[in-house]
């Protein structure tokens, strides 16, 4: 699923852009980070080159913004978006 929304942004990226994400990617694979970091980098290129078909998708934003992690109960809003 990351290689292939990745698809949808790598043309837009510059050549460390790519490398930093393919690494992470391989970083994911060997168990060194997780799979909420590769997403999270792959949002903010979504949303940095307006991507609409992959804004929509529920893969990037599964649950409720009320019960997903980083909610601020407090301010009724993200810590981030």
């Amino acid at each position: 699923v990351l290689q292939h929304c990745f698809g949808y942004v790598s043309k837009e990226l510059n050549p460390d852009e790519k490398g930093f994400f393919l690494d992470l990617l391989d970083a994911y694979r060997d168990d060194r980070v997780p799979l909420s970091t590769c997403k999270e980098v792959l949002r903010g290129y979504v949303i940095r080159f307006n991507v609409d078909y992959l804004l929509d998708q529920v893969y990037f934003r599964p649950y409720p913004v009320e019960l997903a992690p980083g909610y601020d109960p407090k301010r009724d809003r993200e810590l981030w978006k």
